[in-house]
C-alpha cells in the first residue's frame, strides 16, 4: 500500500560495475561515493492520456498510453521499462523525452520505469477500462425489516469495480440525488430523496441514501437511473447501468408502537438470585406461523406460511411454498375468511372432516367470548373460504403455557384436540388433557400427567406415531440447554400411555433458540418421519429456512437444507435495565407474549425501578418500568 498514489517510488542508485579501470584507488573511490549519492536524472511526468481525477494522478482508462518525462542529459538513452520488464529506449531533447508503448495494458496497477545513466525511476500507474456496475440497493434502517411506519428510510447502495484501491481515493463520483428514481405502489404520495450520504467504506463505492416516505400505504424502491450518464469511477468510465431490482420497503401507516404489561414485584431477598417477572407485550407486527402439509396433494411436503395479522387483505392469510421445487415457489396465496388473528391464536393443519383435504385449524387460546378455549375451522375445500366448525371446547382459557396439536388419539378415527400443559400443573408434570373430537369437543378422553417433568419454553412439542405401532407418541424437542450441547429428542410412549420414553436422542443440530420451530413430516418420501427445523429469523439468507433431520438416520443427518422463498419473520429485541447500576440484560425473541422470567441479584436493600424495553426489527420500540423491592 502507497501512502500518496503521486510519490516517486525510487530504487537506490546502481553502482556500475568497475571493469579495466586503471585509475588511482583514491579517484575511483571518490567516483563511487559520487554515484551512490546520484538521483534520477531522468523522471516520468506524466501519461496521456489521464482520464483520472487529475490529469496528473496516473490513473486512466485509456489502456495505450503515452509516457512523457523529463531528464537532465540529452544523449544517453532513457530505458523504459513496465512492470520490470524493458519495452524500448527513447532520448530526451530539450530536456523532454516521450515515448508510446506499443502494446495495450491490461487493467490493473503497473510499474514504469524510466532508467538512464544506471539509475531508476519508477511510478506507478493503474488501467481500468471497465465502467463499474451497481451491485446492490438493500433496506438499511430504521431496520433490514421491510415493514415500518417511519417517515424516513435508508437504503444501501453498493457498487462494484474493479478498480484497486492502492491510492486511497475514493472511487464513485458525481452521484447525486438525480441518478435515482423511486418506485411506489400503494396510495404512497410525496415519497422523495432526502440525501445522499459520503462514501461509509474506505473504497469510497458503498453510499446510505435516506429517502421520506410521504403519505399513504404501500411498497417503495430505490432505483439506479443514471440518465445524464455523469457517475464514473475515479478512471473516468461511465456508462452505468440501471438497476431496478433492489429491496423494497413496506410504507403501512397503521403500525403501532409494541406495547408492554408489567406490574410490580417482590420483596426479593439481597444477594440472591431473584426471579422477576418481565411481564408481556403485544406487537402490530405481523405474526407468522409455518406448517408443514402436502397442500396439493402430489405426495410431496409443502411448507404452509400462516400470516396473522398486517397483511395485505386484513384477512388471516396463507401463503403456500411448494415443496416440490425445494420450497423456491409458492402454489398459493389466499386471503381467508378469518379476520386478522393475534398471538392469542394457535393453528394446526389436519383433515377435520376426512374429505381428503387439509383444513385450517384456528385454536382461539384467551379473549374468547366463551370464555373457553374454541376452535375455528376454515375448510380446505372452499380454499379457507368458509368455516366447517365454530365451537366453544369443554377447556378453558389457556395461557401461553399451553401448546395444542391436532391428532386421533383414542383411534376412533375422529381427530381429538391434544392439549399440552407444560408447566403450572397440580402434577408438577408436563400433562395431556386430550379434548374428544367424537363429542365436538366438549368433553374429554384423557387427562394424564406424562413422565416429563414440567417443560420451560425450550420445549417444543409435537404428536406423531414416531415409532409406527398405530398409537400417537408425544415427541418432545429441547433446544437449549442440553446435555449434548445439540437440540435433542425425547419421545414418550402412547404405548405406555406416556409414561415411559421410547427415544431419547441427541440429534445432528446444534442448539436452537426461540427463532427455530419444528415441524415432523417425511420430507424425503421414505416412509419414515423427519425433524424439519425452520429457521424463521436469524438466517444469513434472510429467508425461512428448512433443515430436515433424516428420521432413517435417527435424526442423525440431513437430508434437506433449503433458503426458501419467504422472507424471515420479525424479530423482538428485548433489554433490561436493572436500576442498579448494573449492566443491561439483553435478548431477543421472535413472537409477541410472555418475556418470561429473568434472573438477577440486587446487592444491596432498597427499591428497584426496572425498565424493559422492547425494539422490533422495524425501528419500533416500547418502553415499560415496575418497581422490585429487595429486602435485607
Amino acid at each position: 500500500m502507497f501512502n500518496s498514489f503521486t510519490s516517486w517510488l525510487r530504487r537506490p542508485a546502481t553502482r556500475r560495475p568497475i571493469r579495466n579501470d586503471h585509475r588511482p584507488l583514491k579517484t575511483r573511490l571518490a567516483v563511487e561515493s559520487l554515484e551512490d549519492r546520484v538521483t534520477p536524472s531522468a523522471t516520468i511526468l506524466g501519461i496521456s492520456t489521464d482520464t483520472g481525477i487529475s490529469n496528473t494522478d496516473f490513473i486512466t482508462k485509456d489502456n495505450t498510453l503515452s509516457l512523457s518525462g523529463t531528464a537532465t542529459d540529452n544523449s544517453n538513452p532513457i530505458t523504459i521499462s513496465v512492470d520490470g520488464s524493458a519495452v524500448g529506449t527513447t532520448t530526451a531533447s530539450g530536456g523532454v523525452w516521450n515515448f508510446d508503448l506499443t502494446s495495450p495494458l491490461a487493467d490493473g496497477v503497473h510499474t514504469l520505469t524510466a532508467t538512464h545513466l544506471g539509475v531508476d525511476s519508477s511510478q506507478l500507474a493503474e488501467i481500468d477500462t471497465s465502467a463499474p456496475t451497481l451491485a446492490s440497493i438493500v433496506r438499511l434502517g430504521p431496520s433490514s425489516a421491510s415493514a415500518t411506519n417511519a417517515n424516513q428510510v435508508t437504503f444501501r447502495v453498493t457498487f462494484n469495480d474493479d478498480l484497486n484501491n492502492f491510492a486511497g481515493l475514493d472511487d464513485i463520483r458525481n452521484l447525486s440525488a438525480s441518478d435515482f428514481a423511486l418506485t411506489t405502489t400503494g396510495s404512497i404520495s410525496g415519497a422523495s430523496i432526502a440525501s445522499i450520504s459520503a462514501p461509509v467504506d474506505a473504497e469510497g463505492r458503498v453510499f446510505d441514501v435516506t429517502v421520506n416516505t410521504g403519505t399513504g400505504n404501500g411498497t417503495i424502491r430505490l432505483d439506479f437511473k443514471d440518465l445524464d450518464a455523469t457517475v464514473s469511477d475515479r478512471a473516468g468510465n461511465n456508462g452505468i447501468a440501471n438497476f431496478t431490482t433492489g429491496q423494497v420497503f413496506t410504507i403501512d401507516e397503521s403500525l403501532q408502537n409494541p406495547v408492554i404489561t408489567t406490574q410490580n414485584q417482590g420483596p426479593f431477598k439481597a444477594g440472591v438470585n431473584a426471579a422477576v417477572n418481565l411481564g408481556s407485550f403485544t406487537s402490530s407486527s405481523t405474526i407468522e406461523k409455518v406448517l408443514a402439509g402436502d397442500f396439493n396433494k402430489d405426495g410431496i411436503q409443502d411448507l404452509i406460511v400462516i400470516e396473522q395479522n398486517n397483511t395485505g387483505s386484513g384477512m388471516t392469510e396463507i401463503h403456500v411454498l411448494n415443496g416440490a421445487d425445494n420450497f423456491q415457489s409458492y402454489l398459493a396465496h389466499t386471503a381467508t375468511a378469518l379476520g386478522a388473528t393475534g398471538s392469542n391464536w394457535d393453528f394446526q393443519l389436519a383433515d377435520i372432516n376426512k374429505d381428503g383435504v387439509l383444513d385450517l385449524v384456528g385454536i382461539l387460546r384467551t379473549g374468547s367470548s366463551s370464555g373457553t378455549t374454541e376452535l375455528h375451522v376454515l375448510s380446505g375445500a372452499t380454499n379457507f373460504q368458509t368455516f366447517l366448525l365454530h365451537t366453544a371446547t369443554a377447556l378453558g382459557q389457556t395461557g401461553a403455557n399451553w401448546s395444542f396439536q391436532v391428532a386421533d388419539i383414542n383411534r376412533d378415527g375422529i381427530l381429538d384436540l391434544v392439549g399440552i400443559l407444560q408447566s403450572g400443573s397440580g402434577s408438577g408434570k408436563t400433562e395431556l388433557h386430550v379434548l374428544d373430537g367424537a363429542s365436538n369437543f366438549q368433553s374429554f378422553n384423557l387427562h394424564i400427567a406424562t413422565a416429563l417433568g414440567a417443560t420451560p419454553t425450550n420445549w417444543v412439542f409435537r404428536v406423531a406415531d414416531l415409532d409406527k405401532d398405530g398409537i400417537q407418541d408425544l415427541v418432545g424437542i429441547l433446544q437449549g440447554q442440553t446435555g449434548s450441547g445439540t437440540t435433542e429428542l425425547h419421545v414418550l410412549s402412547g404405548i405406555s400411555n406416556f409414561q415411559s420414553f421410547s427415544l431419547h436422542t441427541a440429534t445432528g443440530l446444534g442448539v436452537t433458540g426461540s427463532n427455530w420451530d419444528f415441524q415432523l413430516a417425511d420430507f424425503d418420501r421414505d416412509g419414515r418421519l423427519d425433524l424439519g427445523g425452520l429457521l424463521l429469523n436469524g438466517s444469513t439468507s434472510g429467508r425461512i429456512e428448512l433443515h430436515a433431520l433424516s428420521g432413517i438416520s435417527n435424526f442423525q443427518t440431513f437430508n434437506a437444507h433449503f433458503a426458501t422463498a419467504q422472507p424471515q419473520t420479525h424479530s423482538f429485541l428485548v433489554t433490561v435495565d436493572w436500576g442498579d447500576s448494573s449492566s443491561d440484560d439483553s435478548f431477543t425473541v421472535f413472537a409477541p407474549g410472555p418475556l418470561g422470567v429473568r434472573n438477577h441479584v440486587f446487592a444491596t436493600a432498597g427499591t428497584y425501578t426496572v425498565t424493559v424495553t422492547v425494539t422490533e426489527d422495524n425501528g419500533l420500540s416500547a418502553t415499560s418500568t415496575f418497581d422490585v423491592t429487595v429486602s435485607p
